[in-house]
């Protein structure tokens, strides 16, 4: 048996019918128990999981099972391979480069002002690395949505747009993310790209970024700039990939 795998998750753990689970029934109600949530979850889980617990049948295959087979699980692609790729391109370009994180976690818009903070400290101390350079990360920065009214955008939407507040008169920088599936949040748009003059364009179209981050509108925002990214839906998901590059 041969199974092909793409990782698109931050633990970077290979899973599918063929690669084993050693998690149990058990260890689901525990968890549950552990967070008061066994009562507020659905019924319909709630009456799954306890079968489950009645029935070991039904529990996944365990290393025990897949030891009697010849199973053979190869990585195709993850978010690691899609980073030295990036950091490969970026080489060819002469730039210094650095793979920061390949496990960036974080509300995106917060992240972003983050990873611009250390775009500055490049610009400026030359550290961690000197310019010109390429700092590529890798990850997955959700969005948290209040209320029941917001407007349309995704995380690595989000990300871009946090980062030009803080990039905000820089020339030097660049900043770029997108969802490699080209489908960021519930839109077509991949992503986006910003600079140290999109905030200042923004303003000229009468834009506020950070009340659009806010209401969670950063479609609308990058559409009108010009700087929203579109690839189509590439049928393959390693994660968002994020890369800044900073010039002397």
């Amino acid at each position: 048996i041969v199974n092909l795998i793409v990782i698109d998750e931050i633990a970077g753990e290979p899973w599918g019918p063929t690669v084993p689970d050693n998690t149990t029934f058990e260890d689901a109600i525990n968890v549950l128990k552990k967070h008061n949530l066994l009562e507020k979850v659905p019924k319909p889980i709630k009456s799954y999981i306890r079968k489950g617990l009645e029935n070991k049948a039904l529990e996944t295959p365990d290393n025990s099972f897949f030891e009697k087979l010849d199973v053979h699980d190869i990585i195709l692609g993850d978010n690691e391979i899609m980073c030295k790729a990036a950091e490969e391109k970026a080489e060819r370009l002469n730039l210094n480069t650095m793979i920061l994180t390949t496990k960036l976690e974080g509300e995106g818009r917060e992240v972003g002002t983050v990873f611009a903070s250390i775009g500055k400290e490049v610009l400026q101390k030359s550290r961690p690395i000197s310019p010109p350079c390429a700092i590529i990360a890798g990850g997955e920065t959700p969005v948290t949505l209040e209320g029941k009214t917001h407007g349309q955008g995704g995380p690595s939407q989000e990300f871009v747009l946090g980062s030009s507040l803080k990039i905000s008169g820089y020339n030097n920088i660049v900043i770029g993310s997108i969802d490699t599936d080209g489908t960021d949040g519930p839109t077509n748009i991949a992503g986006g790209l910003v600079d140290g003059d999109t905030v200042k364009r923004a303003e000229e179209k009468n834009i506020d970024i950070y009340e659009n981050l806010i209401e969670h509108n950063s479609s609308f925002v990058l559409k009108e700039l010009g700087d929203a990214i579109f690839t189509e839906p590439t049928e393959t998901n390693v994660m968002n990939l994020y890369i800044m590059v900073v010039l002397n």
